[in-house]
């Protein structure tokens, strides 16, 4: 009887270190992908935009973790677009910084370790220009309004709510930012323009959302530029159709297709006039993603597979 309640005991403090658990702020060791959803009144459709960190560089005897935008949710070199800047965790202090490009001196992002009531103080004032309000935007600190957790693959990880000059953050410990996750202080302007975080995962493992991921995933509409497609047939059997609305066949396009838990399971170069084969897949909801030459973003369908 007394093995058995020791049993439980340490079986119980156990698991609620198990939910406890805290996690680290991403390094690139991790393979962290977010991606943001764009959407303002001067915009018919979402536009989105998709960041990664590839390999480390050390400042000041500091190691940060280089962060670029890129132009595929897969963080290697020959997706890179452009440098954004570099970030380190304190892990002692559990404070997050950047440096971002073209600056020299680093700067407080994220402080995990503020507590309920706390004023988050920057080390310098944050400046950024308010297009809505075209004018100057200063931001020397923050007001922690609301702490509480959110559950993600069996951890409880630190939510924390707060507010500047601007307007309000929600903090995830782990994944960052609800909103524009790798600027210093709260900068989220309502003006008809908003910018969000749609996804966020790490080693192919999906942290926000907690079910779907990516827009491939957890767009309702089908997103569609200009330069629209028709495929056809859909529901498909083994193949599809794919053809340019625009009339532009000899123009050379990618297309990548996802299943509905957002893995990869086709990725090739095709003409705009091309038949995409898929004898193997099993029936299910698929995503497919057409890129251009260039590698943008121009269509996500969703197919039906009926095999």
């Amino acid at each position: 009887m007394k093995k058995d309640l020791i049993f439980v005991v340490v079986l119980f403090a156990f698991i609620t270190n198990i939910n406890s658990q805290e996690i680290h702020f991403p390094t690139s060791d991790d393979n962290p992908i977010w991606q943001l959803k764009y959407e303002s009144m001067f915009v018919d459709t979402p536009r989105y935009s998709t960041y990664g960190m590839i390999g480390d560089t050390t400042i000041n005897s500091f190691k940060y973790s280089r962060v670029y935008r890129i132009s595929d949710t897969i963080p290697v070199n020959e997706n890179i677009k452009y440098y954004y800047g570099a970030i380190r965790e304190d892990l002692d202090k559990k404070r997050v910084y950047i440096i971002e490009n073209g600056q020299t001196q680093e700067q407080l992002l994220y402080d995990f370790s503020a507590e309920l009531n706390d004023t988050i103080l920057y080390d310098s004032v944050v400046f950024y220009y308010d297009y809505c309000m075209a004018g100057p935007l200063f931001i020397e600190s923050l007001f922690v309004y609301n702490i509480d957790s959110i559950s993600i693959r069996n951890l409880k990880l630190k939510r924390m709510r707060v507010s500047g000059s601007a307007d309000d953050g929600v903090w995830i410990q782990g994944v960052g930012n609800l909103y524009m996750p790798f600027l210093p202080g709260v900068v989220f302007t309502d003006c008809g323009t908003y910018e969000e975080l749609s996804c966020f995962k790490r080693n192919d493992s999906i942290y926000y959302p907690k079910r779907y991921c990516f827009h491939v995933i957890t767009s309702i509409d089908d997103f569609e530029s200009k330069n629209n497609f028709e495929i056809y047939p859909n529901p498909a059997n083994n193949y599809i159709n794919l053809s340019s609305l625009a009339g532009k066949s000899n123009n050379t396009i990618y297309v990548k297709l996802f299943d509905y838990t957002g893995r990869l399971i086709l990725n090739k170069q095709v003409d705009n006039t091309h038949i995409l084969t898929f004898p193997d897949f099993p029936s299910g909801l698929y995503f497919l993603n057409i890129y251009d030459n260039t590698r943008n973003l121009l269509m996500i369908k969703k197919i039906i597979i009926q095999n």
